[in-house]
């Protein structure tokens, strides 16, 4: 009966100190503090809230994986729209509909 008695006493206080070392690991964290306008933030809680993180939590992830990698974790490029190639494209098009030099297409045809 003490050895059943001693186990459980072992066993809570592993218990203990194992829920004391949790509490208080994190208190060591340091905040960050980051400025973004209000419909990004909005947008971005929706998304972390969709999938089921804090934004803290996504903001972690971010710097972890950009300190593994040693590079920012994505493809960062310019808006395509933008690029000289679209918009002369889009030059072309805006002087053919000028011009009255439209096609008729069917929507299947986009599909």
């Amino acid at each position: 009966m003490y050895e059943k008695q001693l186990f459980l006493t072992i066993a809570m206080f592993c218990i203990i100190l194992y829920v004391i070392y949790n509490t208080f690991r994190g208190i060591y964290m340091a905040t960050v503090s980051i400025r973004m306008d209000d419909s990004t933030k909005a947008a971005f809680e929706g998304f972390c809230d969709s999938v089921g993180i804090s934004v803290s939590a996504a903001v972690n992830m971010f710097a972890k994986m950009t300190v593994r990698e040693n590079r920012i974790p994505f493809e960062i490029t310019g808006d395509p729209f933008w690029s000289e190639e679209n918009q002369a494209r889009l030059r072309e098009s805006m002087a053919q509909a000028k011009a009255g030099k439209l096609t008729k297409h069917e929507i299947s045809e986009v599909l």
